[in-house]
């Protein structure tokens, strides 16, 4: 994903976090799982049973945020909610000679950390690119979320294999509804003839 100057590792990490929910099965079931999600996005800290249903809340509170169907208030308003839950430490970091806002966290609380990057990193893409580049997959059976970052703002799926899978199913059925429909012209010319 190319972001820019906002945090493109903020913005990954609360996709992936977010995206941990499927819809049949939660791929932070258990403390190890956990575990692995937060070295894998290299966040350090304490981590323990108390910390999952935080954790949980913290990913519904992000996916609301991307279900906001670019309601610039509503997802502008869960997002301060959690930098100030989280305790976000605002800073700016210099890299290769351009300033960038990042997020820490007062503590090293692992949930806090997650919640302060994810929620500063998104409210930053927030105020730049709007509200209506967030959005979740359109698939019947995927809700993933994604980032719109295309010139036309077009996107609708997380992937090209959900809008692949998606469009074929959109054929199939179309091609079903026509040869039905050719069906129904046949039975119409017997009865008539």
């Amino acid at each position: 994903m190319d972001i820019g100057n906002y945090s493109e590792a903020g913005v990954e990490l609360a996709l992936d976090l977010v995206n941990t929910q499927a819809m049949t099965r939660d791929r932070l079931p258990d403390l190890t799982a956990t575990r692995a999600f937060l070295d894998e996005h290299g966040i350090a800290g304490p981590v323990g049973e108390a910390d999952l249903p935080r954790l949980q809340r913290l990913r519904e509170r992000l996916r609301a945020v991307f279900e906001a169907g670019g309601d610039a208030d509503r997802a502008a308003a869960i997002l301060t909610e959690l930098l100030v839950e989280h305790r976000a430490v605002p800073r700016l970091v210099a890299a290769e000679g351009v300033l960038r806002l990042e997020a820490g966290t007062a503590h090293d609380d692992a949930v806090d950390a997650v919640g302060s990057v994810a929620a500063m990193a998104l409210a930053v893409l927030l105020a730049e690119v709007g509200a209506a580049r967030l959005g979740t997959c359109h698939s019947q059976t995927c809700q993933d979320a994604y980032v719109d970052l295309t010139k036309n703002r077009s996107k609708r799926f997380c992937g090209d294999g959900c809008a692949r899978i998606t469009g074929v199913r959109n054929f199939r059925s179309r091609r079903r509804a026509h040869e039905a429909a050719q069906h129904e012209d046949v039975l119409t010319s017997r009865e008539i003839g």
